[in-house]
């Protein structure tokens, strides 16, 4: 039988990364999207129009990468900062890799939605594909997690989520307007099989 060691950590993913180490790679992130947001005003819609999601266009695959950094406006920028804070730093705290890991799921599975299901001819930028990766995963999550400790932890974070948003999450995860539902939904996908595959393997003690 295989020992199994168990941390006083409620987030044992990473145990040994110590909690501000941990907060430096979304911070990071929300420096970035300002940094290329001046960059955008600088350069105008022009020179950062090719770097977005093209609908239909799977040989654009590898803008999931820059997408999510270009904003179509100060509003736009400012909410999606403000979600990505809350929703970035509540999943970083679980350590780098898991961070990370759900970033770029969800980023991905964000893209193959959006290239796959809007409008020919529309371009999708934001970070919201990646924000709602967060929401699916930390919502899931606290559903298939089986150890106590954790499982309370992420109940209080979702929580957290719902008394800040309401049910404005859901609510973009449907048509409407300019917004792209695709990418919040294939997004919050992207989070939820990460939360499901993650759990599944920490339960056979991987």
């Amino acid at each position: 039988m295989a020992a199994v060691t168990y941390s006083s950590d409620p987030y044992p993913a990473t145990p040994r990364t110590p909690w501000a180490r941990r907060l430096i790679a979304p911070a990071a992130i929300i420096v970035a999207m300002w940094v290329v947001y001046i960059v955008q005003v600088i350069v105008g819609p022009a020179g950062w129009r090719h770097l977005g999601l093209p609908a239909g266009q799977w040989d654009h695959l590898w803008a999931v990468v820059t997408s999510p950094f270009l904003h179509g406006g100060i509003l736009h920028l400012i909410n999606n900062t403000i979600a990505f804070l809350w929703l970035g730093m509540l999943t970083a705290v679980e350590g780098p890799r898991r961070f990370w890991l759900v970033t770029a799921i969800s980023a991905l599975t964000a893209g193959i939605g959006v290239i796959a299901l809007s409008a020919p001819g529309s371009v999708t930028i934001g970070m919201s594909g990646v924000i709602f990766g967060y929401f699916g995963y930390l919502l899931v999550a606290a559903f298939v997690e089986q150890n106590r400790r954790q499982k309370v932890a992420r109940i209080a974070a979702v929580t957290v989520i719902f008394l800040w948003w309401g049910t404005s999450f859901f609510a973009g995860l449907f048509p409407r307007g300019t917004m792209s539902w695709q990418a919040h939904l294939f997004g919050a996908i992207g989070g939820a099989i990460v939360a499901v595959v993650a759990q599944r393997k920490e339960a056979r003690g991987a």
